[in-house]
């Protein structure tokens, strides 16, 4: 199969690698002249032509060195490209990192679009050169040539979305792709050791309207024999309560968290509160990012002390309020590694739609 031209940007930079890597050798060379006696030594033009032939004796390639360059070279100065990478906003060690960051994202099931990448490199770029870094942060073209030039580690894909029919049906390849990610994780996670039952952790969220919800099973609906759950495709709701569960492999559960739609925090709400449940807001009653990253830290403290410095893994969907980078960093820096979902097909693996909310909807509804 033929592979893709390189593109103008990568070229230059293969070009100027490779133009490096000459001139360093012509400077290792002259170096160990002068360790020579004088009448032996070669010159700096002799130190060019020499370094010329070895490439085009060893690579096939045929190069110019100009004598004036390699001199200021031995004389300390810097190439120009050394010179401008040490003005760049990242530095090799920073830029290492945050590859690992993607990589490490990506295989989780969280890829990186441009927005959120350049958000991420802000954060670090900014920290490092303070006043002198833009209030814009880096510029709109700078996530895509980070990309090329690190095209060997990265690489930019069409995200597509599973239709309707194969996110019911499942899929082999996607099955096969999330099992075995579960499989590493939970059997070496745990710093190459396995992740323990009292530290796994599932967390669901669903909506229910404050007036009851007609069962919000909705209506009775034509299946298979046999099959216990009947999925049931529905456009759009009108929830304005939403309650977020989480709980352990070992059996053990969080107290839950309800949200309510508001402007404010109404005392009621705390009034019969026998759960001992958290209670919040938003605009219409649904998680969003503020949120998303609350529950992060609510769900950090309460299991700190079970997991007692070991790794704990958070699995839940992919809701937009999940995967924000103030999210994930929160869970990374305090050793949460969270899986996610394969999109389209949480009914399949999303045991608290069957085990909690469906049972719960079912008494809400007749209340």
């Amino acid at each position: 199969m033929p592979r893709k031209a390189l593109s103008l940007t990568k070229k230059s930079q293969i070009d100027h690698e490779l133009y490096k890597e000459y001139m360093m050798k012509a400077v290792a060379l002259y170096n160990h002249q002068l360790e020579k006696e004088k009448k032996d030594r070669l010159g700096l033009c002799k130190v060019c032509s020499a370094v010329e032939k070895d490439f085009f004796h060893t690579k096939g390639i045929h190069v110019h060195i100009n004598h004036n360059t390699l001199c200021s070279l031995v004389n300390g100065e810097q190439l120009k490209m050394d010179s401008n990478a040490s003005r760049s906003w990242l530095s090799d060690a920073e830029a290492d990192e945050v590859i690992k960051y993607v990589v490490g994202l990506a295989e989780m099931g969280f890829p990186l679009d441009h927005r959120w990448l350049k958000e991420h490199v802000d954060e670090i770029a900014r920290s490092r050169w303070q006043s002198r870094f833009p209030d814009g942060g880096v510029g709109k073209n700078w996530t895509y040539r980070f990309i090329e030039k690190y095209s060997d580690q990265l690489h930019m894909y069409k995200g597509r979305a599973l239709d309707t029919q194969r996110g019911q049906a499942g899929n082999p390849a996607t099955h096969k792709q999330y099992f075995d990610l579960v499989e590493e994780v939970q059997l070496t996670g745990d710093n190459g050791a396995p992740i323990a039952p009292e530290c796994t952790w599932a967390m669901d969220e669903s909506g229910f309207q404050a007036n009851g919800n007609e069962g919000i099973g909705g209506r009775n609906v034509i299946g298979p024999i046999g099959k216990k759950v009947q999925y049931q495709q529905q456009a759009g709701s009108c929830e304005n309560i939403t309650v977020l569960v989480t709980i352990g492999a070992d059996g053990s559960a969080l107290p839950p968290a309800v949200l309510y739609a508001g402007k404010g925090y109404l005392v009621k709400w705390k009034q019969d509160n026998p759960a001992n449940v958290m209670l919040g807001y938003s605009k219409k009653g649904w998680t969003d990012n503020v949120i998303g990253l609350e529950y992060a830290k609510h769900f950090e403290a309460l299991t700190r002390s079970r997991a007692n410095g070991r790794t704990r893994v958070l699995y839940l969907d992919g809701h937009a309020s999940h995967v924000t980078r103030s999210f994930l960093e929160h869970c990374q820096n305090h050793s949460i590694k969270v899986i996610c979902y394969p999109p389209h097909i949480t009914h399949i693996y999303q045991g608290l739609d069957v085990v909690v909310f469906s049972p719960l909807k079912a008494a809400y509804g007749k209340c």
